[in-house]
């Protein structure tokens, strides 16, 4: 199944909803091609599942990058943002 080539490329998105498609539309009930593709759909799930946990995991290892914004160089008197508009300041 054209699932099981993204499964192995991690690529769950695209694998999760080509079974989903199999499962809504295949007609045939009694061939056992609809089993067979939930029960891959279950696979597939567990998979985003524990790489989501990992994902997870590994944010939460990793120091979060931050900004720091310095304020101290920021006048009042020279800031534009709080100056009210007025015909002496409007250019």
């Amino acid at each position: 199944m054209l699932s099981d080539i993204y499964t192995q490329r991690g690529e769950y998105f695209q694998a999760r909803h080509i079974l989903q498609s199999v499962i809504d539309n295949y007609n045939n009930e009694s061939d056992g091609i609809k089993l067979e593709a939930q029960d891959k759909l279950n696979e597939v799930i567990a998979l985003e599942e524990a790489e989501a946990m990992q994902d997870k995991s590994r944010r939460a290892k990793t120091p979060q990058d931050s900004v720091q914004i310095e304020t101290d160089s920021i006048q009042p008197e020279n800031n534009p943002i709080d100056e009210p508009k007025t015909p002496e300041n409007h250019e």
